[in-house]
């Protein structure tokens, strides 16, 4: 039987558990660091772009505004092709110097417990949602004026991020949108958990910066790269929940954590923002 509390739980509560088996030198961690990086932006943007010329074909994949919706749709639903490739190549480049990707990774599952499970992800829930409030009363900004409505996501929302307003679009597109949750919950969190948190975060931690510095440095990469499709707000949230996301890392020492949780979230919003859309006005 399954405890209810697991040993890994009690021993985080305790203390900080990260502790990686193996690490790689920091100036290899960086170049594989950037690969993945390239590699993650081309899979995404190739794949969409592969899907939408299959199905289109040649002669019809032409331009206008019709054409980018679809696009972008395509895209976002690439990201489970693309999150394939993602993990399986942050996989393999772990490997590199002879290590074990789980050692590197701090990928060995954790014994945490129903219970444990339990009270992790709905701290973690409740950690963002609470940041994510003092922020908005901090800044004074409305969080609604950025988030896709049943009236409309294209061009009523112009503020929303790209994946927001286009799982907006898909919520009366059932099929499409059967094929994107996948993607948007499990395949591109697990694929930036390994990325962004994963050997890079290791051997920063191990560097001069220290775990703080590795904390913020992730955070903010990993912020960065939603820079290009989102607005400044979703950017600077992004940052605060990398922050928690490394925490958390750090508390229990398992990268699965973090993944569990960033899956958990995507999965939240994702049908949130499908729920508001589908609202009537």
């Amino acid at each position: 039987m399954t405890p209810l509390v697991g040993s890994d739980f009690r021993s985080a509560l305790r203390s900080w558990q990260f502790e990686p088996r193996a690490i790689q030198p920091l100036n290899l961690a960086i170049g594989l660091f950037v690969v993945l990086v390239i590699a993650n932006i081309l899979a995404q943007n190739l794949v969409g772009a592969g899907l939408y010329f299959l199905i289109k074909g040649p002669a019809e994949a032409e331009g206008g505004e019709a054409a980018m919706s679809l696009l972008s749709k395509l895209s976002v639903i690439g990201l489970f092709p693309a999150g394939i490739m993602i993990c399986g190549l942050a996989l393999l480049l772990a490997r590199v110097g002879g290590k074990s990707a789980r050692d590197v990774l701090s990928m060995h599952f954790p014994r945490l417990g129903l219970f444990g499970w339990l009270f992790v992800i709905v701290g973690f829930v409740a950690a963002v949602s609470l940041t994510n409030m003092l922020f908005f009363q901090i800044t004074g900004i409305n969080p609604s004026e950025y988030l896709p409505t049943s009236e409309g996501t294209s061009d009523g929302v112009s503020s929303a991020g790209i994946v927001e307003k286009v799982v907006g679009d898909l919520a009366d597109e059932p099929f499409l949108l059967a094929l994107a949750l996948p993607a948007i919950a499990i395949f591109a969190p697990l694929a930036e958990e390994l990325v962004f948190r994963g050997a890079l975060f290791a051997s920063l931690t191990k560097s001069p910066v220290g775990e703080a510095g590795a904390l913020v440095i992730t955070s903010a990469l990993w912020a960065l790269m939603h820079a290009f499709g989102a607005p400044w707000l979703f950017v600077s949230l992004i940052f605060l929940m990398g922050l928690i996301l490394g925490a958390l890392l750090l508390r229990f020492g398992n990268l699965w954590v973090p993944i569990v949780c960033h899956c958990v979230w995507n999965s939240m919003t994702t049908l949130a923002i499908v729920g508001l859309v589908s609202a009537p006005a």
